[in-house]
């Protein structure tokens, strides 16, 4: 009876299962040892499998008996890894008739897109899908006046289609059709002193809504690394470039937009902050104050706004009739990539300290190296700005917010990078009317500075020490 039920169950499966070893299958030798088998894998089949025919005429180590007209082999005692199978096999039809009534279950969902697999969904796939002509598609896709002529509802069941299915276009092969990459390239020497990433990001705000998109690389001020990003940028396809602090000693080959350069080549369109007006306004707002003693940081070697800002300091200085002490000016040395920005301020101004002069202000190259010198003086006990005032220039986002809240010239960074992407964008219609701009900065008092105390800075002050 229980035989019979097996039948139904998952025994036929585990003959099945059992056929398939990698037995040699061998004449079957019917003796007192086949019985015995038969009746330890099926007890109720003992009856026919003591009258099976089978031949003594081979011998052979492996006994076969037929239990439900299935060959089934059994092993000698002495195999034991064979036999260790047959437990195992054993055991797997114990599981497979408990777990018979308990439906399997599939975790793979009925309808999963190419898309949600990794592979990607082409037009032609696309085409098929809708059972359209690829024109067609393309033309709906890209919105060309042509596609006005479908129907509404063709055009919703195409762009619904190619949703639902994450079909994106070949970016590749539209641009060989267009002759087109939409890419603009931006370099920079460094994006860690706030200036940079700036004029960045009005630059990237206004390309939002103009399909450009910008590829960026820095050049940690290696000449060799610029004219290479420069190289690589026109290699990989980009319509335009905009340089901030940097300039290639050739024409890139694109239309080209520069910021916060020393010169402007005939191939490019500058934007730059009029310096003489912007050093002017912060020596007259110490001289104002008060201040005669001034201490200057300039700017380092290479950068494109050093050698204009200390033309204007020397000029300015005259005409206000203000001595500029060659010992009471440093020149900023840039550090290893890497290194922390303001740490050049603060080496800058102890090497100041360490000269023994008086002085009652500090008027720094940028608001990065005006913060490390604060941070300097605050060390050697003196106080900003009761005993020394500091201006800088720039105005990052930084300066608003340090203690004191630094006195600044302001550059409008964020409007210079939006210009730039104006003129860029003008610059690849083919508009010849674009020009070079010159942006006037702005006084932006704060707490850094104020009238001078009696008694000038020199040195490392003696009394109680202020490390705020």
């Amino acid at each position: 009876m229980g035989c019979e039920a097996n039948r139904c169950g998952p025994w036929p499966r585990f003959l099945q299962i059992y056929r398939a070893l990698p037995f040699q299958r061998l004449c079957p030798a019917n003796d007192q040892r086949t019985k015995q088998a038969d009746l330890s894998v099926c007890p109720g089949d003992h009856a026919r499998t003591s009258e099976a025919g089978l031949s003594r005429s081979c011998r052979s180590p492996v006994n076969r008996a037929t239990i439900h007209s299935e060959p089934v082999y059994h092993l000698p005692n002495n195999s034991s890894s064979l036999g260790r199978r047959l437990s195992r096999l054993k055991r797997r039809r114990d599981r497979l008739a408990s777990n018979a009534t308990e439906p399997m279950k599939s975790t793979v969902p009925k309808r999963v897109s190419q898309a949600d697999l990794g592979h990607r969904i082409t037009l032609r796939k696309l085409a098929e899908h809708l059972g359209l002509s690829r024109t067609t598609i393309s033309m709906i896709l890209n919105d060309v006046p042509d596609a006005t002529r479908f129907p509404v509802e063709t055009r919703q069941r195409v762009v619904a289609s190619a949703k639902k299915l994450g079909y994106r276009p070949n970016y590749f092969a539209r641009s060989l059709g267009k002759r087109r990459t939409y890419l603009i390239g931006v370099v920079a020497p460094d994006f860690g002193n706030g200036f940079e990433a700036a004029v960045l990001s009005g630059f990237e705000r206004r390309l939002l809504d103009t399909g450009y998109t910008s590829l960026v690389a820095t050049h940690l001020w290696s000449p060799e690394l610029l004219q290479r990003h420069v190289e690589t940028l026109c290699d990989r396809g980009v319509e335009g470039l905009l340089l901030i602090n940097s300039t290639p000693s050739e024409s890139p080959g694109v239309p080209a937009v520069t910021i916060c350069t020393d010169r402007c080549p005939i191939w490019s369109t500058r934007i730059f902050i009029d310096n003489a007006v912007g050093i002017s306004k912060a020596i007259n707002h110490l001289v104002s104050l008060g201040h005669k003693e001034i201490a200057f940081i300039k700017g380092p070697e290479g950068s494109g706004d050093t050698q204009e800002r200390w033309n204007a300091v020397l000029a300015t200085c005259k005409t206000l009739g203000v001595r500029v002490d060659p010992g009471l000016s440093v020149q900023l040395e840039r550090l290893e990539p890497g290194a922390r920005h303001a740490e050049e301020g603060r080496i800058a101004a102890e090497d100041l300290l360490r000269r023994n002069r008086r002085f009652t202000a500090l008027v720094a190259f940028n608001d990065i190296s005006a913060l490390g010198a604060m941070t300097a003086l605050r060390e050697a006990g003196h106080r900003v700005p009761e005993d020394v005032s500091v201006i800088g220039f720039d105005d990052i986002e930084f300066a608003s917010i340090a203690y004191p809240a630094l006195t600044t010239i302001r550059q409008p960074l964020q409007q210079m990078g939006a210009t730039a992407a104006e003129l860029l964008i003008r610059k690849l219609a083919n508009d010849e009317r674009v020009q070079n701009i010159r942006v006037r900065p702005e006084l932006i008092v704060r707490s850094s500075t104020c009238p001078p105390a009696l008694a000038p800075v020199k040195g490392k002050r003696q009394t109680s020490k202020n490390t705020r």
